[in-house]
């Protein structure tokens, strides 16, 4: 779920102003799966801005505590990526935290049963976050939610986090990306349309780039 419209625009125009995100549609991005994509997104860039991630943690601390009422609660990071923004965000709240690795791993169980707050920076599939939430001790956790500063916002990915009961809230999604993306101006209205085109079917774009250039 989109947090907050405005929010979602000025978090766009920050990733794009220090190149987190990047868009190019006549040099796309290898995915590991092999498929080309116009966007590239690597928001560990974010600490490395200090006014920038003020605020971003900011918007996420916002966000917790709006959303999830009731506490106490744990923050959890996802390995690698969401590590140092989601530990801020800890520091911040005054919460207990730990990194969240997509394999097993033991915690020292605690008396009664916490609330955990998952961190992660990018959302694409979903298939690495739910990976690593499965290592979740349930008998010590609930998980809340799941908050993130980026999604592509597939529709498959939503249904994933549906099916598996997880509450899922993000900073910015891929159509606000574009809407700020029109907004300075920066691709004309094919390229808007392409970029467009690769969110309904990355799949479909992908070959259809392969068989225009003859890779």
């Amino acid at each position: 779920m989109l947090l907050d419209r405005k929010i979602a625009r000025q978090t766009a125009d920050l990733l794009l102003q220090i190149n987190a995100i990047k868009l190019d549609l006549n040099h796309p991005f290898v995915w590991a799966s092999g498929l080309k994509s116009p966007i590239y997104c690597n928001n560990r860039l974010v600490l490395s801005h200090i006014s920038i991630r003020t605020k971003i943690v900011s918007w996420l601390c916002d966000a917790i505590e709006n959303e999830i009422t009731s506490k106490p609660y744990t923050i959890a990071g996802i390995a690698t990526g969401a590590i140092g923004i989601a530990s801020l965000v800890a520091m911040q709240l005054n919460c207990p935290y730990f990194n969240l690795h997509s394999q097993p791993f033991s915690l020292r169980r605690k008396q009664e049963k916490t609330q955990l707050i998952v961190i992660e920076d990018l959302v694409s599939t979903g298939k690495s976050s739910l990976g690593a939430l499965e290592h979740i001790d349930l008998k010590t956790y609930t998980v809340a939610g799941l908050f993130c500063l980026f999604t592509y916002g597939f529709e498959s990915t939503d249904e994933k986090f549906k099916k598996h009961n997880i509450d899922f809230y993000s900073l910015c999604d891929y159509s606000h990306l574009l809407k700020q993306v029109k907004h300075q101006g920066g691709f004309n209205e094919s390229d808007l349309e392409s970029l467009g085109l690769w969110h309904k079917d990355p799949y479909k774009w992908s070959v259809y780039f392969d068989k225009r250039t003859n890779r």
